[in-house]
């Protein structure tokens, strides 16, 4: 097992922000969508980058990263797209891309992945819906060495199970609330707390 990076997503405020910062978290994720209970203002977003925090904004239309980007470190393409969105963003925009790959719906969705690592993604996302630790440990093998990392149904008690692929980062968020948007700072504790008892097991075996 490794000790991976780790995406907590859904941020909707500063405070929970900071907080999950001071705990570990490598990229705080904000959804900028209408359609989202968790959408995150462009306020934040810009507060945050200031800070010098790493920021993906979470878009689910190409028309709204062309319309609403806010200069975060990330464009999360949380959508089917291709060569030409991911060129968009990197070349127009400026920024890395965080590619969002459907598992369910690919039969190889770590080649799936692996392919929009080749159109220039920086970073992919196998997206499994609610059930990532059935769906990921059945379909998914080692992934270590990629930039590949994985999202859906995420939480404290399957977390130890989903680190033994080792991905390259974890994207949480609903596990981790309290109402939707307000993260537990009790969850976010424990979560990263197996984050490093993980890394800390990883690093003494080898």
């Amino acid at each position: 097992m490794h000790e991976p990076k780790v995406k907590i997503c859904g941020i909707t405020n500063t405070e929970d922000a900071i907080f999950s910062m001071e705990q570990g978290a490598d990229i705080i994720g904000i959804v900028r969508s209408d359609r989202s209970p968790r959408k995150g203002s462009e306020s934040v977003v810009n507060e945050l980058s200031s800070m010098g925090a790493t920021v993906a904004g979470v878009y689910t239309e190409m028309e709204n990263v062309m319309a609403i980007h806010s200069g975060e470190s990330y464009v999360q393409l949380h959508f089917q797209h291709g060569a030409d969105e991911i060129d968009y963003v990197k070349e127009e925009l400026g920024r890395k891309v965080i590619s969002v790959v459907f598992a369910q719906e690919e039969p190889s969705p770590l080649n799936a992945g692996i392919e929009k690592i080749k159109l220039g993604a920086d970073l992919v996302l196998l997206e499994y819906g609610r059930n990532a630790l059935d769906s990921a440990t059945a379909r998914v093998s080692n992934m270590k060495n990629l930039p590949i990392g994985i999202a859906g149904g995420v939480s404290v008690s399957n977390l130890r199970k989903l680190l033994l692929y080792s991905p390259y980062f974890i994207d949480v968020s609903s596990s981790l609330e309290e109402t939707p948007g307000r993260k537990s700072h009790k969850k976010i504790i424990e979560f990263m707390e197996v984050i490093r008892s993980e890394g800390d097991t990883y690093q003494q075996s080898r």
